[in-house]
């Protein structure tokens, strides 16, 4: 099977609708396509036989279910499984591309009045790479790292592809063990060879980042992960609700003046760092050995000035 760009925009608006107006009818659903901007440079007809391809198509991409309810005496449409796109973070990322692109095609009259951040920046290198994984083929990668003039060329195994702060990043297997990460943007130049390599079947990418907060990963056999206790005060607490710091987040106390959150990940520079950005709004409670790593930095940022 395989799909138009325009199909997967009227697919991703199809989610978007019934996401906000779940349990419609049939002919609700296709006067509200038509009223849209993307209906109006539609070349098909579209009949009941097409919707029901639209409705299987969106299963079998995005893992979408679109169900009918009869128990009113009417085929009532609604996704039935709605908690699990935010779940699946790649067909999460992709649908939310194509609304993205939808919403502003509909609202593109409004373009200077809305500023948009861009997608994760990925140098052209995400189709290349993500091919070379699937054919499980080495890669030859000349790469610069910001702190170098001069580049290196690496032979490496693509293992995994993950996003961090709008930069795509490849992790990358060298000598057979080796672990790490390139960064798309300081990529100079790819190579697939033909050289073909055994990717490790027990490896998931749930489980090699469980404890890591960005890229920035620790071997849990030398150091395991850390139980970190935060305090959010003010409107920070709901924050951290609606867009969790990591997925072992959760809930530990809550008061009217404060929420205690507990994590379990390696408490990395960049998840230092962030902590850092909130400027008190979040405190850390427990371990004492974080806390007083956190004492040394404000310390030193202060004598700076």
């Amino acid at each position: 099977m395989s799909s138009t760009p325009f199909q997967i925009q009227r697919y991703a608006w199809t989610i978007d609708y019934l996401l906000r107006h779940p349990y419609s009818e049939q002919n609700e659903i296709e006067k509200a396509w038509m009223n849209s901007s993307l209906a109006r440079n539609a070349k098909e007809e579209f009949t009941r036989q097409t919707w029901y391809n639209c409705y299987r198509d969106i299963t079998v991409i995005f893992g979408v279910f679109i169900e009918v309810d009869r128990s009113k005496g009417r085929g009532y449409r609604y996704i039935s499984n709605p908690e699990d796109i935010k779940e699946n973070n790649m067909e999460n990322w992709l649908l939310s591309v194509a609304r993205h692109k939808n919403m502003l095609l509909d609202f593109l009259d409004m373009h200077d009045r809305i500023e948009v951040d861009g997608f994760p920046s990925e140098n052209q290198m995400l189709e290349p790479i993500v091919r070379a994984m699937r054919n499980n083929k080495k890669l030859k990668v000349t790469y610069r790292r910001y702190q170098n003039e001069t580049s290196k060329t690496h032979i490496v195994d693509p293992i995994f592809v993950k996003t961090y702060k709008r930069r795509f990043y490849v992790l990358c297997r060298s000598y057979g063990k080796l672990m790490f990460h390139l960064s798309f943007d300081r990529i100079l130049k790819l190579e697939e060879l033909e050289t073909i390599f055994e990717f490790p079947k027990e490896l998931t990418i749930q489980d090699y980042y469980r404890y890591t907060y960005g890229v920035l990963r620790v071997d849990e056999e030398e150091k395991p992960p850390e139980t970190i206790v935060i305090r959010a005060r003010g409107d920070c607490p709901k924050y951290l609700k609606d867009t969790p710091l990591h997925p072992s987040q959760e809930v530990v106390k809550s008061t009217d003046e404060y929420t205690d959150f507990k994590l379990l990940l390696h408490p990395t520079r960049d998840f230092i760092g962030d902590i850092l950005q909130q400027a008190g709004r979040i405190i850390v409670i427990s371990p004492q050995s974080l806390k007083e790593k956190l004492k040394e930095i404000a310390r030193q940022m202060y004598e700076a000035f």
